[in-house]
């Protein structure tokens, strides 16, 4: 399992972990345990999955472990996705930006090359020209772009602002909708028409 050997934010290393006695299911409420602020090794998921996309107040959902050099994930309808240069292979269950599909308590985010749902930090704030600092602080449909680029963004280095179908744009007053991939063939699949409503 991935996990945190100094207590820090994030994973930085790998180990051997106790199976939970009654796994929980790919795709299933799981829950987790962290070590101070870092990430034990901990959760009652199964073998080859890790309980993932939670936050301090609720549940997180057990996704498969997958191998970078020969990434097949099990569960259908899931991709495997790295999220960064020194993460791990996780399989993703792609979601739509525009179509707000993601369950109680998430949104649809893009990150990278992929959208996916993942927990709302959004809290009372979350609208559109509220200030953001990460993906998942904006409410549904709204993208956390920087500040110079967002209507009525008073505050903050960056804000929330709509997503939008580039084919039928519809964005509000003083913006326009700016295609998320600028260069042809950039899109990865099911995201060509994604964009995000920006100054003009």
């Amino acid at each position: 399992m991935p996990f945190s050997s100094n207590g820090g934010a994030w994973f930085d290393a790998t180990g051997c972990f106790p199976i939970d006695a009654d796994p929980v299911g790919l795709g299933e409420d799981c829950e987790h345990e962290l070590s101070g602020s870092g990430w034990s090794g901990h959760d009652n998921c199964g073998l080859g999955a890790l309980c993932w996309d939670f936050d301090e107040e609720g549940p997180g959902i057990c996704k498969g472990l997958c191998d970078e050099g020969a990434p097949v994930c099990e569960q259908p309808g899931t991709v495997p996705y790295v999220g960064c240069q020194s993460c791990f292979c996780v399989c993703e269950a792609p979601c739509d930006p525009l179509l707000n599909e993601c369950g109680e308590g998430q949104v649809c985010v893009v990150t990278g090359q992929i959208a996916t749902c993942v927990a709302d930090a959004s809290g009372d704030a979350g609208a559109a020209g509220d200030p953001c600092e990460f993906v998942n602080q904006c409410d549904a449909g709204l993208f956390c772009a920087n500040a110079a680029a967002v209507p009525n963004c008073d505050e903050g280095s960056s804000c929330c602002t709509p997503y939008c179908d580039t084919l039928a744009p519809d964005c509000p007053e003083s913006s326009e909708c700016h295609p998320l991939y600028e260069r042809p063939g950039q899109a990865p699949p099911g995201l060509a028409n994604v964009g995000m409503c920006l100054v003009p």
